[in-house]
C-alpha cells in the first residue's frame, strides 16, 4: 500500500503525476472540506508536499500523529514551523539553488533588455515605425556598474554573468569576507552609484 501525502498546494503537472505515480496524495486545495479530509486521513498521512505560499503550521503538524516529512517545493522554508517539526523528529527539505541559475538568467536578460531597448525596438518593428526612420540606439552595458542587493547564491550568479560582460560589481547586504566584489553598507548610496540595480 503506497504512503499518503498530503500536497497543500498545486505543484507543476508533471510534478503531481510523478508524485501520484508513488504515493497516494491529497489534494487539500481541492477539497470541499479540507478539515473534515485531514480528520478522515490523519492517520494516513506521513509526508506532507508543501509550497512557499501554503503555511505548515503547528496545528497542522500536531493533527497529523504519523508526519515524518514535510518536502517544501521551494527554496524558503519561512511558512514552516520549524520548532514544531523539530520537537517531533520530522524531517523538513527543500530546494535550494533549484532556481539560482535560472534568475540569474532571467536578471541579466532583463538588464540587457533594458539597455539595448528590446522591448521597445521589437515594438518599433511591429507596428512599422522603422518605415519612418531609425529608432534610437540603446547602451553597452559593458563598464557599466551592477548593484547586487544580497551576495547570496542568486547574487553571485548575477554577478558572475554580469562579469562576463565586462561589468563592474558592487553589492550591499550581508557582508561576505569571500567576495572581492566592492562593498556598501548604505543600499541608498549604492543604488546612486550603480547603473543597473
Amino acid at each position: 500500500m503506497a504512503q499518503t501525502i498530503l500536497a497543500l498546494g498545486s505543484l507543476m503537472p508533471k510534478e503531481m503525476e510523478a508524485l501520484e505515480s508513488h504515493f497516494s496524495v491529497i489534494r487539500l486545495w481541492k477539497e470541499k472540506d479540507p478539515e473534515a479530509a485531514l480528520q478522515k486521513y490523519k492517520n494516513e498521512i506521513t509526508g506532507i508536499v508543501s509550497t512557499w505560499e501554503t503555511p505548515v503550521s503547528e496545528r497542522l503538524i500536531a493533527a497529523l500523529p504519523n508526519l515524518e516529512i514535510i518536502g517544501q517545493c521551494a527554496v524558503g522554508i519561512d511558512n514552516i514551523d520549524l520548532k514544531a517539526a523539530k520537537a517531533r523528529g520530522i524531517i523538513v527539505t527543500n530546494t535550494p539553488g533549484v532556481l539560482t541559475d535560472d534568475t540569474a538568467d532571467i536578471a541579466l536578460a532583463l538588464i540587457l533588455a533594458t539597455a539595448r531597448r528590446i522591448v521597445e525596438a521589437d515594438m518599433y518593428v511591429r507596428v512599422g515605425k522603422w518605415l519612418n526612420g531609425d529608432m534610437p540606439l540603446g547602451v553597452s552595458v559593458s563598464g557599466k556598474i551592477a548593484g547586487i542587493i544580497g551576495m547570496g547564491r542568486i547574487g553571485r550568479a548575477i554577478a558572475k554573468r554580469c562579469e562576463a560582460f565586462n561589468m563592474k560589481i558592487i553589492y550591499n547586504g550581508p557582508h561576505k569576507k569571500d567576495v572581492s566584489y566592492e562593498y556598501y553598507k548604505d543600499l541608498n548610496v549604492m543604488a546612486a552609484a550603480s547603473d543597473f540595480l
